[in-house]
């Protein structure tokens, strides 16, 4: 047996030998123990088993702490070199963060010295007794440069369109390598100046990426920060498919904007990058996750919206989008003359309209069917009569809010009564944007097709039907037999029905 000896008087022991480096920790060159006896037995065999664990752990707890005592002698040395370092410059423990933090930014004299002030505020920060304070300092810090820095844009902008203009290429590179993701979003939108609707989904984009990676130069995203963000739009199961590969192509003509615009001279390193279907498959917009229970939405129909009268339009929007999927900004923007008839299907003609600055997130106008419940039995097409026959251009009374949104009235509203019960039961009731899910999971329990689903509620559809449908009026009727075949008798609508309705 390992480690098992026989004294001269014939009697075994336990003899493990320290490792140089460690007796001085250990303090013995052996470990030893008598077992006492004179035949290696089975209980003999059991005590030397228990004793030489109890030395091994004993030489590795032993080499544990000399690891420690190195790597704490490590930090001292690199801190004190550091610090001889930095009082060359004349840097003492006394000078103000805000300073270090200038003197390493210009790497002056060299590289190093960058690291070694970088060294000097992480150590001060770790080992100060408020560090909240530290990173006060570094947040007004960050704040400052960042507003010198585009103030010096403008103060270039300016001088450039002036005659006899003299400006410091080496000023106007420094300015361009320190060009955030952010930053280029709002070049983009001055230069370019996109739809409302768009910009938003370029914002959006900018503000996942951040999220993922932080507000960084544009000029240190390289082709595996591409792939790091792809995989994290692939962990996103709140994030259907589609909306990811928007997301990464916003980036990836970002980015060309960049290019076009001589900001950069590196390749584009979102073009071509592409997610995985596979992988998104059931994420999103046709996640479980985001389906409302008939207990929540019970809620809303029982005792928030009969709050309001049958001509209040805070009324209206919720049953819309429970019955047709429609988005909020779609549903509190539409016109009483978008409440048609087509091809003998009474529907909504949804659709941007350039007059109002009104987008849809398509882009594209699509009709979709009223249901008969909506319609009939909630007294839905009654109010669109009284609306018509007022002269009232809009089918509701929301206010456009910066004239582009007409549902931030009604979400502020909506929130304000959702709150109260979700404080007081401890409860989550979702938002007006959960209906979608909520209506394309109902229709799917249904057995409706993934592309009448995807028509119905405003997605891009996998085949070529245009969610206009053209002239294909046989379209539009089978879609209104699709959405009647979703069950709603978990709902409660008794407080909401038009009179005389069963």
């Amino acid at each position: 047996m390992d480690h098992v000896r026989r004294q001269p008087n014939g009697k075994l022991y336990v003899d493990i030998k320290v490792p140089s480096r460690l007796r001085s920790l250990v303090g013995k060159t052996n470990l030893r123990h008598s077992l006492d006896v004179t035949s290696l037995d089975a209980s003999a065999k059991r005590a030397a088993t228990a004793k030489i664990a109890e030395f091994q752990a004993l030489i590795a707890n032993a080499e544990r702490r000399l690891t420690e005592q190195a790597a704490a002698h490590k930090r001292q040395e690199e801190k004190d070199e550091q610090s001889r370092y930095l009082e060359f410059f004349g840097i003492e423990n006394h000078t103000e963060l805000g300073e270090l933090i200038d003197f390493g930014a210009a790497n002056w004299p060299h590289p190093d010295t960058g690291d070694a002030v970088l060294a000097e505020i992480t150590n001060r920060i770790r080992s100060s007794k408020q560090p909240e304070g530290e990173f006060g300092i570094l947040e007004r810090h960050a704040v400052t440069l960042s507003a010198r820095l585009e103030y010096v844009r403008k103060i270039i902008d300016a001088a450039k369109k002036g005659e006899n203009t003299h400006h410091s290429p080496r000023l106007t590179a420094s300015l361009d390598k320190s060009l955030t993701v952010t930053g280029l979003l709002k070049k983009f939108n001055e230069t370019t100046t996109p739809t409302p609707d768009n910009f938003r989904q370029y914002k959006t984009a900018v503000a996942l990426f951040c999220e993922s990676e932080r507000d960084k130069s544009i000029h240190s995203i390289d082709r595996d920060t591409a792939r790091r963000f792809r995989d994290y739009l692939h962990g996103r199961t709140d994030l259907a498919y589609g909306t990811c590969d928007q997301r990464m192509k916003k980036l990836s003509a970002l980015f060309n904007f960049a290019h076009r615009e001589n900001l950069t001279e590196l390749a584009n390193p979102f073009s071509g990058m592409e997610l995985s279907k596979a992988t998104k498959e059931g994420h999103g917009d046709e996640d479980p996750g985001k389906y409302l229970e008939p207990s929540v939405v019970n809620t809303y129909l029982t005792e928030i919206l009969p709050q309001f009268g049958f001509d209040n339009s805070m009324r209206w929007p919720f049953l819309v989008m429970l019955h047709t999927g429609m988005r909020v900004e779609e549903c509190c923007g539409l016109r009483v003359d978008e409440v048609v008839q087509q091809w003998g299907v009474d529907c909504f003609h949804i659709r941007p309209r350039k007059e109002d600055n009104r987008t849809i997130k398509s882009g594209k106008a699509r009709f979709t069917p009223i249901h008969h419940h909506l319609w009939d039995a909630l007294g839905f097409r009654a109010y669109v009569k009284d609306r018509r026959d007022s002269g009232k251009a809009m089918l509701f009374d929301f206010p456009q809010w910066r004239r582009q949104k007409y549902s931030a009235k009604f979400q502020e509203d909506m929130s304000k009564l959702r709150k109260p019960i979700e404080k007081a039961r401890g409860i989550n009731l979702g938002d007006q944007h959960d209906l979608r899910h909520t209506l394309v999971t109902l229709l799917r329990e249904a057995g409706v097709s993934e592309e009448y689903r995807c028509l119905i509620v405003g997605h891009s559809p996998k085949s070529g039907v245009n969610a206009g449908y053209g002239d294909k009026d046989a379209v539009l009727d089978h879609l209104r037999s699709a959405l009647h075949k979703m069950d709603l008798s978990r709902y409660d609508f008794s407080a909401l029905r038009a009179h005389g309705t069963p």
